[in-house]
C-alpha cells in the first residue's frame, strides 16, 4: 500500500473519530457501495435504479472517476473514494452498520471495462493495485466485499476504439487465430483447419498478436491473484464473467485454465458467469437477498425445439448453465416444479438453437406458432397468480418483434414483472433475473418503471428505431454508427420523435408521462432512456396525450 494511501486512511480515521466522540451517533442505514465498471447507462444509472427505493442507503463514486468509450477512468481516484467512503470510527462500533461493497476489479485495477483490454500500466502498478484489495478489508474486516472481474474478452470483430488500434483491422484474424489453437487443445484439428492456421499466422504481425496476448497475460495474472484473495477471504464473493467470446476462443481457454483454480471454492464465495456487463446488477441483487436473507426460488422455462441446450452467439455456454448460474450468484434458487416458487422466468429461445441480430430481416411479427405457444404459457402462468419475467434471447442487441406483438395483442405486457433483451444472450438473461428477484423488494409503480425503460430499450430502440436512424439518418449524413462526432443532437431529435410514435402505438397502456433518448457514449449501440409515469392517475391513457 502507498504511503500517500496510509496518509489519507489516518487523516480520515482521526476525522471520523473526532466526530464520533462530540456525541452519541444516530442508527444507521444499512449502506451497499456500488461501483461499476464504466459509467454506460445500463452499467451504472439502470443498475442503481433497480435497488432504488429500498430501504437502503446506496453510495456511488463520483461519475468523472468512472471511465467510457474514450476515457478509461481514474483507478486511484476510485482507490481514494472508497477508503475515504468505507473507513470505520472505532469508537462507535456499536452502532454502525457494516457495509456491502460491490465492486468491479476492472475499474479499481484499470479504470474501466474497455480500459482493461487497451491499458499501458506496467505490472508494478497493477500489482500495487491489486494489493489494496487487501488493505480494504483489512480497514473494513466485518464488511461484505462482492467483487466482479472480467476474463478478457475475445470479439470476432470490434469497432469504435474499444480495443487496442490494430483490431479493427487484425481482430478477425487474431480471433480465428486464437480459436483455432484452443481448439487444437480440446479436440484436435483437421487439415483444413492446420493450414487455415498455417496460413493466418504467416500473414499476422507478431507485434499486434503478442502485444494482445501479452496484455492479456496480466489479466490472466490479476484474476489468479482475485482468486487467490477469495481463498483468502479477502473478499466474501468473487464473480468472474466472461462476455463477447465463443466455445473455442481465447477467452474460454483462460476461463479453463483458471476454474483448475477454484476447484477448492465454496459455490458460496465463487462462481464463473457467461457475461460480463450483468455483474454488477446480479451482485447487488446477492447483496440484497443477503441482507433481508432471501433465497428467492426461480421456476424456468424454455422455448420449443433447442430450448435451454442453445449456446447463444457471443456465448461459449448453454443458456441452461448461464441462467442457473446467475441464478445461484444473484443469491436465488432454481426449481425443477412450479411449485411454492417465487418466479417464473420464462426464456425466449429460437427452436433452432440460432441467435441473430435484432437488426436482421427476419426479426418481424410473423405469428410464429412456436411463440403464440410460448405467449400462452406465459398467460397461463399469469392467470395462476405467478410473478413472470421473460428474458428475451432469440435475437441478440434487441427485442423478438414477433414476440413482443403477441404480448402486446394479448395484453399482457404490463402484467409482466420485469423484461429483458436489449445485449447478448446472457446479458440479457442476467439483468432480467437481477430485476425479477429485486422486485419483492419494490413498489408496484417502481417495478412498472424499470419495465417500461427495457420495453423503450430493448424493443422500442435496439429492436426498431435504431434500424430506422441506421437507414434513415446515419446513412444519407455519412454519421459513423460508433463514433457520433458530434452528430448527437441530430440523431436524438430523430431518436425522440420516432420513439414517440413507437410508445403510442406500443405502449400506451403504460400511461407515460414523459421519455426522452440520449447518447452519453456517442454511438448507436446504446442509449440513455429517461422515462416518467403518471403514477397519479393510472387510469389516464397515454394516447390521450397526444404522443
Amino acid at each position: 500500500m502507498s504511503r500517500r494511501l496510509v496518509s489519507l486512511f489516518l487523516a480520515t480515521l482521526m476525522v471520523v473519530m473526532l466526530t464520533a466522540v462530540t456525541g452519541e451517533a444516530a442508527a444507521k442505514k444499512q449502506r451497499i457501495i456500488y461501483i461499476p465498471h464504466d459509467n454506460r447507462p445500463i452499467s451504472f444509472e439502470q443498475t442503481i435504479s433497480s435497488i432504488k427505493g429500498m430501504e437502503f442507503e446506496v453510495l456511488t463514486p463520483p461519475e468523472e472517476l468512472l471511465g467510457n468509450r474514450t476515457y478509461g477512468g481514474d483507478p486511484d481516484g476510485l482507490w481514494r473514494w472508497l477508503f475515504k467512503t468505507t473507513v470505520k470510527s472505532f469508537t462507535d462500533k456499536d452502532n454502525e452498520v457494516e457495509d456491502y461493497i460491490v465492486m468491479s476489479s476492472d475499474s479499481m485495477i484499470y479504470g474501466s471495462l474497455v480500459a482493461s483490454r487497451k491499458h499501458e500500466f506496467s505490472d508494478e502498478t497493477i500489482l500495487r493495485r491489486v494489493d489494496n484489495f487487501k488493505a480494504l478489508r483489512k480497514f473494513n474486516p466485518n464488511a461484505k466485499i462482492y467483487v466482479f472481474s472480467s476474463i478478457m474478452r475475445s470479439p470476432k470483430v470490434s469497432h469504435g476504439g474499444v480495443e487496442p488500434n490494430y483490431y479493427e483491422e487484425f481482430g478477425p484474424a487474431i480471433f480465428e487465430i486464437t480459436s483455432l489453437r484452443d481448439k487444437a487443445e480440446i479436440d484436435g484439428l483437421n487439415n483444413i483447419d492446420i493450414e487455415r492456421l498455417n496460413k493466418l499466422q504467416s500473414e499476422m504481425p507478431n507485434a499486434f498478436i503478442n502485444d494482445w496476448l501479452s496484455r492479456r497475460q496480466k489479466n490472466f495474472g490479476v484474476n489468479v491473484k482475485l482468486i487467490e484473495y477469495a481463498k483468502e477471504n479477502v473478499f466474501d464473493y468473487l464473480a468472474l464473467g466472461r462476455d463477447d467470446n465463443a466455445v473455442y476462443s481465447q477467452t474460454s481457454k483462460e476461463n479453463r485454465e483458471l476454474s483448475k483454480l477454484t476447484l477448492n471454492l465454496s459455490t458460496e464465495k465463487f462462481r464463473s458467469l457467461a457475461g460480463v456487463d450483468e455483474m454488477g446488477l446480479i451482485l447487488l441483487t446477492r447483496a440484497v437477498n443477503k441482507i433481508k436473507q432471501l433465497t428467492p426460488r426461480v421456476y424456468v422455462q424454455y422455448g420449443y425445439g433447442v430450448g435451454g441446450a442453445t449456446i447463444p452467439t457471443y456465448s461459449d455456454s448453454e443458456i441452461s448453465k448461464s441462467i442457473n448460474d446467475h441464478i445461484l450468484a444473484a443469491g436465488g434458487k432454481e426449481i425443477y416444479l412450479p411449485n411454492n416458487i417465487d418466479l417464473v422466468l420464462m426464456v425466449n429461445t429460437n427452436e433452432y438453437g440460432i441467435t441473430r441480430d435484432a437488426s436482421s430481416l427476419m426479426n418481424i411479427p410473423i405469428d410464429n406458432k412456436n411463440i403464440i405457444e410460448f405467449v400462452d404459457k406465459v398467460s397461463k402462468f399469469i392467470g395462476h397468480g405467478y410473478k413472470v419475467a421473460i428474458a428475451d434471447i432469440t435475437f441478440s442487441n434487441g427485442s423478438d418483434n414477433d414476440l413482443m406483438a403477441q404480448l402486446e395483442k394479448r395484453d399482457l405486457l404490463t402484467k409482466l414483472t420485469a423484461y429483458s433483451g436489449w445485449n447478448t444472450a446472457d446479458n440479457s438473461a442476467g439483468f432480467v433475473i437481477g430485476q425479477s428477484l429485486l422486485s419483492p423488494n419494490l413498489s408496484t409503480d417502481k417495478i412498472k418503471e424499470l419495465l417500461v425503460l427495457r420495453l423503450i430499450d430493448d424493443w422500442g430502440y435496439q429492436a426498431n428505431v435504431r434500424q430506422q436512424l441506421v437507414k434513415e439518418v446515419l446513412t444519407p449524413e455519412n454519421i459513423s454508427y460508433v463514433d457520433l462526432n458530434g452528430k448527437e443532437s441530430i440523431l436524438e431529435q430523430n431518436a425522440n420523435k420516432r420513439i414517440y410514435k413507437f410508445i403510442s402505438k406500443h405502449l400506451w397502456r403504460f400511461d407515460i408521462k414523459t421519455a426522452k433518448l440520449s447518447f452519453p457514449w456517442k454511438r448507436m449501440f446504446e442509449v440513455k432512456v429517461d422515462v416518467s409515469l403518471n403514477y397519479a392517475n393510472q387510469s389516464l391513457l397515454y394516447k390521450t396525450k397526444g404522443w
